[in-house]
């Protein structure tokens, strides 16, 4: 008789830490669900958003996915981040809002200073005075680059000029021609 009681407490003991350890690492209360990116200037906040849900759904203990709170690894998104970026600052913060709303990170970055774009086989990249590559420039800021600057605008019928809007921030960067590739 004693056997079975103990095999019967043994297994609802065992039950319930897996019960607890489901609620723990499965629930939405504990669930990472926002992401937002602060201080990104010249790269676009979604592709670094884009980025961090990409370290965060990662499986983590074959079951879960690091979109837990007890799960996410700062230092490993951190480096999944660097690595991508070169960044002068980066710093990580998580909120919880435990009344069921979930958990959301906070990615604040303060990117290098870009001082030049270096063009090397017909490829830009940012880099800073030192010569450092901050990131290739996307295709869509290569069209911007590449693209003619608009015709300086007709006067109005009273002579005044309306003023030329501001030249995109690529622009008015020099540009340095790797001729040796």
């Amino acid at each position: 008789m004693k056997n079975w009681r103990s095999i019967v407490l043994s297994t609802g003991v065992v039950l319930a830490l897996l019960c607890l350890i489901a609620v723990l690492f499965a629930s939405p209360t504990f669930a990472i669900r926002r992401v937002e990116v602060i201080g990104a200037d010249t790269i676009p906040p979604e592709e670094i958003s884009q980025r961090t849900w990409d370290e965060l759904n990662r499986r983590r203990l074959i079951f879960f996915r690091a979109t837990n709170r007890f799960l996410y690894d700062e230092e490993s998104l951190r480096e999944a981040i660097g690595s991508t970026y070169a960044f002068e600052s980066l710093d990580i913060q998580r909120n919880c809002d435990l009344k069921g709303n979930g958990c959301g990170l906070s990615v604040i970055v303060k990117e290098k200073t870009s001082q030049l774009i270096w063009l090397s086989a017909d490829r830009p990249y940012l880099t800073d005075l030192h010569g450092i590559v901050i990131r290739e420039l996307t295709p869509e800021e290569t069209a911007i680059w590449n693209a003619p600057n608009p015709p300086p605008q007709n006067p109005l019928p009273d002579g005044t000029v309306p003023p030329s809007p501001p030249p995109d921030p690529l622009k008015r960067l020099p540009t340095f021609v790797d001729a040796n590739a």
